[in-house]
């Protein structure tokens, strides 16, 4: 998946991110996402998904969050949503997460705990940032997003919270 900040990428006009990040693909990509903050118990997680056969080419914060999400979806048979649940219960830190699921391309998750995250709207456009100040530039409504909660962002603007 490419960098949401992307000109040529087809999920910029449904949440520019600010600042420069990039997605990060799950071993099957299934599930890729976006990371701010940092988790404390990587290697744990690590020595977890190596027992069930995944392989860490790459072992970065946002490989590991993303496998771990794709095993829940693939053998846990778990929907994103509640794969979400269950993989923020096990990650310790302070993160925040975007996920993209390639299944339902038409919505996208954000959670956070701990780190400054803004979700807002302009017409049926979401932004999301980390900056306060810069998505008031680009908004004109927002949404008070509390630590440990779901939000569901879809296509046509619509967002649904749900708390873990």
């Amino acid at each position: 998946m490419q960098n949401p900040n992307s000109n040529n990428n087809p999920l910029n006009d449904r949440a520019p991110l600010d600042g420069n990040f990039e997605t990060r693909p799950s071993q099957n990509g299934k599930i890729s996402i976006l990371l701010k903050g940092s988790i404390t118990n990587k290697n744990t997680l690590i020595k977890l998904l190596t027992n069930y056969g995944y392989d860490f080419k790459n072992k970065s914060q946002e490989t590991v969050i993303a496998n771990l999400l794709e095993w829940y979806v693939i053998y846990g048979n778990f929907d994103v949503k509640n794969a979400i649940k269950r993989v923020f219960n096990l990650i310790e830190g302070n993160v925040a997460l975007m996920v993209f699921d390639e299944s339902t391309p038409e919505k996208h998750f954000a959670v956070k705990r701990d780190v400054e995250l803004y979700i807002g709207q302009y017409e049926n456009n979401v932004y999301v940032s980390d900056n306060k100040a810069k998505l008031y530039l680009h908004t004109n409504s927002h949404i008070d997003f509390e630590d440990n909660v779901i939000a569901t962002i879809f296509d046509n603007g619509r967002i649904t919270l749900l708390n873990i």
